[in-house]
């Protein structure tokens, strides 16, 4: 029966794993003009349990200092293909995706408050880190990502050499009058827009996640994400094409690890609870 659900979750989804494997290849190699023969990429086992795995791009020598990314929420590290090639030239770099997040596996999502959730994330990183072998390195964390960089830095010390931010998530305490704000945000809002803002909200209140939506409208959820793309105008029309196609397999995977956010963070994205 399982099977079966599985079966048709990728049929309505679009989701498969040789085509997300394809286009993560093709924004680094063709896009981000890495040459194919320096880079790894795997997900690792970080424990026995099914599917609980990290998923890892390396472009590393064991030369240089280590220098290790961890995506925003929801995302994956081959995001960053424009900037692999430039930092590559001074650094072993590893672009680790969150435990459930992007292309990492999607084990069942057992944490049911912040400190569990915390221990959760930060635990993936660190037992990848032990299977890597890598002692010491530099951290750096976007969006979510800068959440769980600060934790990991704050809880294994010795393992960081230094700390980078990039618009990161949950640094500030939730204004007491954030939900009359949120109100007064909905009440001039338009129709959509307002609409799509208390569906978000109720997805955060029964602990959904909020791509569960683009989920619910299955392979039509492409013509949302070929909106989002056409925001970056510099980007050619292949890389474009590419991105967008990453975008919707990364997102249509079955959502485990990204039911964190509604344990860390308040619906305003930006707010810790």
């Amino acid at each position: 029966m399982t099977s079966i659900l599985q079966q048709l979750f990728r049929v309505w989804t679009g989701y498969s794993e040789p085509s997300q494997r394809l286009f993560e290849q093709r924004l680094i190699y063709n896009w981000g003009r890495v040459e194919p023969e320096s880079v790894r990429i795997g997900n690792i086992p970080i424990t026995e349990v099914k599917d609980d795995t990290v998923h890892c791009i390396s472009i590393a020598s064991r030369e240089k200092p280590v220098f290790v990314l961890v995506p925003a929420y929801g995302a994956s590290g081959a995001l960053y293909y424009k900037i692999m090639k430039p930092l590559s030239e001074k650094f072993d770099l590893y672009f680790v995706d969150m435990r459930g997040m992007g292309c990492s596996g999607r084990p069942e999502f057992l944490p049911r408050n912040r400190l569990d959730t915390e221990k959760y994330l930060l635990e993936g990183l660190e037992l990848w880190r032990q299977k890597m072998g890598i002692e010491k390195f530099h951290l750096c964390g976007h969006s979510l990502g800068g959440y769980v960089a600060t934790k990991y830095a704050s809880s294994y010390k010795d393992n960081v050499l230094s700390l980078t931010l990039l618009s990161p998530a949950g640094m500030w305490p939730v204004p007491p009058n954030i939900n009359e704000e949120f109100n007064t945000l909905l009440n001039k809002s338009g129709f959509l827009h307002s609409f799509l803002l208390k569906r978000v909200r109720n997805y955060w209140t029964f602990n959904r996640s909020p791509y569960q939506l683009l989920r619910n409208f299955g392979i039509s959820s492409i013509l949302f994400l070929k909106s989002y793309v056409k925001s970056y105008p510099r980007l050619e029309k292949g890389e474009r094409k590419d991105l967008m196609r990453y975008l919707f397999q990364i997102l249509m995977n079955r959502g485990t690890g990204e039911l964190a956010m509604s344990y860390l963070l308040h619906p305003v994205f930006c707010l810790s609870r």
